[in-house]
């Protein structure tokens, strides 16, 4: 189940993902391990029409953002399963949370 989490037209805040154990990014076609990130913090913004991912230029467009293990932080929230960054052409931003309909429903729920 995708779960929009935040949307901007125009990127003005950086977004900054928490995990405990670090973070594994991954390509959203070849779905391998890309890029494996040991910092508690990720933090993402875009300029120029590139994400910047702790302050390096990342060239893709789409990409995964999986916790090495357990939880994924984001505005004082905790989250399962894993984070879809996407940038548009239009320049908009997307960070969607990917995570199964039984983990979603427990959440709602609770």
């Amino acid at each position: 189940m995708k779960v929009l989490l935040d949307e901007q037209c125009v990127f003005k805040n950086e977004w900054v993902i928490q995990s405990e154990t670090g973070f594994v990014l991954t390509d959203k076609y070849t779905n391998h391990k890309k890029l494996r990130c040991t910092n508690k913090n990720l933090r993402v913004n875009v300029r120029d029409g590139f994400f910047y991912l702790n302050g390096k230029r990342f060239l893709k467009k789409k990409f995964f953002v999986n916790p090495d293990s357990g939880l994924l932080g984001f505005s004082e929230n905790e989250y399962k399963g894993f984070f879809l960054f996407v940038l548009h052409d239009d320049g908009k931003v997307q960070l969607i949370n990917i995570v199964d309909l039984e983990d979603y429903i427990f959440a709602v729920l609770r």
